[in-house]
């Protein structure tokens, strides 16, 4: 039957997934490899525009033990273009734990946290990143910067715009918020 789940989903043959799947599941609840029929399930849900039942079934994937990196982040992502950003954060920490190693995972992990407004967490997210040498280091320094706003460190956060600015002087973000800050720091009001 796990066969013939693989043909559905290569064939394409999106509606006949779901019913199958749903019958592995019920059979083996616990099986989350990364051919697991949640995962095809997912896919078929999706290609039918049921993006809510996608992320469901992405889920169950993951609640039961799901941790293929790729299938994590397409969950996150799903969750974060649904606003829904507490459960984006929360799985890509799992895929944190799985691949550590994995820059552009702590970018993005970064990123939700400073849209969530924890800085705090987005600070480490970002230094880890930082220390996985990026190609672009000059937006590595600009999120530290902008972590370290957050956290009322104007110092510490011109020290990395600046750092930002010597590796791309014209890194437009970080110009501006070398402007902004020198400009609050000066009492100097934006026009």
């Amino acid at each position: 039957t796990h066969q013939s789940l693989a043909k559905l989903a290569m064939d394409k043959d999106w509606a006949a997934i779901p019913e199958l799947a749903a019958h592995l599941i019920d059979l083996l609840p616990g099986y989350v490899e990364p051919d697991s029929p949640y995962v095809v399930l997912a896919r078929a849900h999706e290609a039918l525009g049921e993006r809510e039942a996608a992320i469901a079934a992405l889920e169950a994937f993951w609640k039961n033990g799901g941790y293929d990196p790729a299938v994590l982040k397409r969950l996150s992502g799903w969750h974060e273009e649904a606003g829904q950003a507490a459960e984006a954060i929360d799985v890509l920490q799992t895929v944190n734990m799985i691949d550590p190693l994995d820059l552009e995972m702590h970018g993005t992990l970064g990123d939700l946290l400073m849209a969530e407004n924890r800085p705090a967490e987005a600070l480490l997210e970002y230094s880890v990143a930082l220390s996985l040498d990026p190609h672009d280091k000059a937006t590595a320094y600009y999120r530290l910067a902008r972590a370290h706003h957050g956290l009322g460190d104007r110092a510490a956060s011109q020290r990395q715009l600046l750092m930002a600015l010597d590796v791309a002087p014209n890194f437009r973000p970080a110009q501006r918020l070398l402007l902004d800050l020198m400009r609050s720091e000066s009492g100097i009001e934006q026009q």
